[in-house]
């Protein structure tokens, strides 16, 4: 039994080193490096969070106005079209009122 019990209490102080450290970190060293880690992750992904947010926005606000300056760009396109039928259509009725004036004029 004696031998037993020895056993078992060399198992615990393996175990109390190991937990301990024994003059390294040990686990409750490493458990408490790794919840410090663990935060600054954490503050990091919040930090990449709002990074991503920004630059979503920003992505968001840059597509809305390309948007706008292609909408603007094709009411100066349609304009442009009227203005080109506008013009040698005005010229051409003009250029008949003309042609029936000089008629006219020529037949008095």
């Amino acid at each position: 039994m004696n031998e037993c019990t020895c056993q078992h209490e060399a198992q615990i102080e393996r175990n109390r080193k190991a937990i301990e450290g024994n003059g390294d970190d040990g686990l409750k060293g490493k458990i408490i490096m790794l919840k410090l880690e663990v935060k600054h992750i954490n503050e990091s992904v919040s930090d990449l969070s709002r990074a991503y947010k920004a630059l979503a926005d920003s992505q968001i606000e840059n597509d809305a106005m390309k948007k706008k300056e292609i909408e603007i760009r094709e009411k100066r396109l349609k304009l442009w079209q009227i203005i080109g039928i506008a013009v040698p259509t005005g010229a051409t009725i003009l250029g008949a009122v003309k042609l029936v004036l000089n008629y006219l004029m020529s037949n008095t």
